[in-house]
């Protein structure tokens, strides 16, 4: 009787981890794809697994995506500490002190500028074959002044081992120095050569497609965007930029003007491309095309929600 009990008890531990497990990677779907109830359903996880490093882990990323950065830190240092060695754990935390830079003073930047390079240093220590917190790093070396540990070797060094782990974001990580180097064409091709390597790299598209606008490869930057929506209509970096090219170039506006619409349409959170900016390239839209009240409509929108957006005010001062 008794080994029964210790078998069932068993069994229902196992079928316990097992719907936990399905639950984290359900939750985490939902946040990679940006679904509006992702935020409750990884809350009432972590709340049910207050011990569950993943929950955690999953709870700061969705923390530091509102830009809850503090509230971030917190939660990833606790996870951290429950799963020292869990190297996504670190990166993750590494991410979110990134986006306490802005938070605090200029002796606090120096704290966390080394908390920064910690976390994704550890993360790469941990877990060698882990290429984001590589990359991470390598851009940090990169763009990150002497005195808080910035080294135009390391990034060097970084990034040629993640060229022979990852060419993907070998190509990347070259690209990122090259960008610090001030040096945007060569920048470019490394994105290119990125994208070549793995067609499906999202970042990989989106920077591409960003250096194309710099470059006034216009065409480029079009078809880009255009094989991204393709595959996702709803995807709001690419209804973003598509917009944005279009704002800029000047070229296929009345499309540009309704991707921005289609994107102001969709459920936004604090990671992605502001509404004001997204008004304010609707200004420009219309402006280009001759339609000057609409204009100053847009412009007007972009700086009731962000009367600090100088790009408006100036725009809508030539009208």
């Amino acid at each position: 009787m008794r080994a029964s009990v210790l078998v069932g008890v068993l069994v229902g531990l196992c079928m316990v981890g097992a719907v936990s497990a399905e639950t984290v990677d359900s939750a985490r779907a939902k946040f990679e794809a940006r679904q509006p109830d992702a935020r409750a359903a990884i809350e009432a996880l972590a709340k049910a697994s207050p011990r569950d490093p993943a929950a955690l882990v999953l709870l700061g990323r969705a923390q530091a995506r509102a830009r809850q950065f503090e509230a971030a830190v917190k939660t990833l240092e606790q996870a951290v500490a429950l799963a020292p060695t869990m190297a996504e754990a670190h990166y993750r935390l590494g991410e979110a002190y990134v986006g306490r830079v802005n938070e605090v003073g200029m002796l606090g930047r120096l704290s966390i500028a080394g908390k920064i390079r910690g976390g994704f240093q550890k993360a790469v220590e941990l877990d060698p074959d882990h290429h984001d917190a590589r990359l991470a790093l390598v851009q940090y070396y990169a763009a990150a002044p002497g005195v808080a540990g910035g080294s135009a070797e390391k990034a060097a060094a970084e990034a040629a081992e993640l060229m022979r782990r990852n060419p993907a974001r070998g190509h990347m990580a070259r690209a990122f120095i090259l960008e610090a180097e001030k040096k945007p064409a060569e920048a470019l091709r490394e994105y290119e050569a990125a994208l070549a390597a793995e067609p499906a790299y999202r970042n990989a598209r989106l920077t591409l497609g960003i250096a194309y606008q710099r470059a006034g490869r216009w065409s480029e930057a079009f078809a880009l965007y255009e094989s991204m929506l393709s595959e996702q209509p709803d995807d709001p970096f690419a209804l973003f930029y598509f917009g944005r090219t279009a704002a800029l170039s000047g070229q296929r506006l009345d499309e540009g003007l309704a991707a921005l619409q289609r994107y102001l349409a969709l459920p936004l959170d604090e990671s992605l491309p502001r509404p004001a900016g997204a008004h304010f390239r609707i200004g420009m839209i219309h402006a280009k095309a001759g339609r000057k009240d609409e204009a100053r409509t847009a412009y007007r929108t972009a700086l009731e929600l962000d009367p600090k957006n100088a790009e408006a005010q100036a725009e809508l001062a030539k009208l």
